[in-house]
């Protein structure tokens, strides 16, 4: 399994220090990693080693470290779980493609980015994802999601009958309006979303409740909404989120995978990749400032792994589709 990678991996370490690298990595689990396992685990660090990439049909239930993409057609719920005062959230996602579709389990960190970060419509890569018992594709601890393409989102004034996802300020929110259905009665709930000048009623039919969230000048996106008789109609399959917690929320999780990103860093967050711009780049390596004289490179080469593993708390900004850091607090 690791051993075709050998020469590409020489080629990056130089022979003497792949050997280096292959006993620490052995040492780390303890010497119970195969001199083959230990190749192949430097090989997928180097980006030399990649699944297939198989279609959703093409999953097996003993199939895992799946790589698949598709595209996201509905996201359920996210769900909590507690035990000896720990909880863990899961979402399932209804993930498509051409040939099928499957439900995809994503867990805490990842399950998290489901709302504010990857929607409905989104065109996704997935790997090291496994089949369960239960036939669901869950991406684990050291699973992987990431947009390759983000779905389009619909202009007021130019929308088309049919299923769009709409970004808009919630203007006006109207009063219930009950109605009778199969014998019992029922609420509908709307509001009025602005995009600029232009307006859209927005009906919600399923889970009316979710208007009484909401406030005047309160930015939102809408997923999974038919617009039909000049209206935004929201039934069970779609989702309202408030924009706000995307743009000046905080992220916390364990920090990994420090790496240079132009005359900044990047890492892996409770498993949300976030840029350290330049000004920043510092105090994620617990330093004040780089002394004089002192690459980031050589900062990072000295630091990064003494500060891998840390838990940090980092308050984050969207910027050209990716999460940049605005303040650090490390705990």
């Amino acid at each position: 399994m690791g051993e075709k990678y050998y020469e590409e991996l020489c080629a990056h370490f130089g022979k003497e220090k792949l050997e280096e690298e292959v006993q620490e990595k052995i040492n780390a689990y303890f010497g119970l990693l195969t001199r083959e396992a230990a190749l192949y685990l430097l090989a997928k660090k180097i980006g030399a080693a990649r699944e297939e990439q198989v279609a959703l049909a093409g999953i097996k239930p003993w199939m895992k470290r799946v790589r698949a993409c598709g595209r996201i057609a509905r996201i359920f719920p996210m769900q909590e779980y507690g035990k000896n005062g720990i909880v863990k959230k899961s979402v399932r996602v209804c993930l498509e493609d051409e040939g099928g579709e499957c439900t995809l389990v994503l867990w805490n960190a990842n399950a998290m980015r489901l709302f504010g970060e990857i929607g409905v419509g989104d065109a996704v890569l997935i790997e090291n994802a496994y089949m369960t018992r239960e036939g669901e594709l869950s991406l684990g601890a050291e699973g992987k999601i990431e947009r390759l393409k983000a779905a389009p989102l619909g202009k007021i004034g130019h929308l088309k009958e049919g299923v769009h996802n709409v970004e808009g300020v919630v203007k006006e929110i109207f009063l219930d309006y009950p109605y009778m259905k199969n014998g019992r009665e029922s609420r509908m709930c709307s509001f009025s979303l602005a995009q600029g000048m232009r307006e859209a009623r927005v009906v919600v039919w399923a889970n009316p409740q979710r208007v009484n969230e909401l406030k005047v000048g309160e930015e939102v996106r809408i997923e999974n909404a038919l617009f039909k008789n000049n209206e935004l109609q929201l039934g069970e399959f779609a989702r309202i989120l408030s924009r706000k917690s995307k743009e000046e929320g905080w992220i916390e999780g364990e920090m990994e995978n420090l790496a240079l990103l132009g005359d900044g860093i990047v890492a892996r967050i409770g498993g949300r990749e976030v840029v350290f711009e330049k000004e920043i780049s510092p105090a994620i390596l617990g330093l004040k400032f780089l002394p004089e004289g002192v690459s980031l490179a050589t900062a990072l080469k000295l630091a990064g792994k003494e500060q891998g593993g840390k838990n940090v708390r980092v308050k984050v900004q969207e910027k050209s589709g990716k999460l940049h850091a605005r303040a650090i607090e490390k705990k």
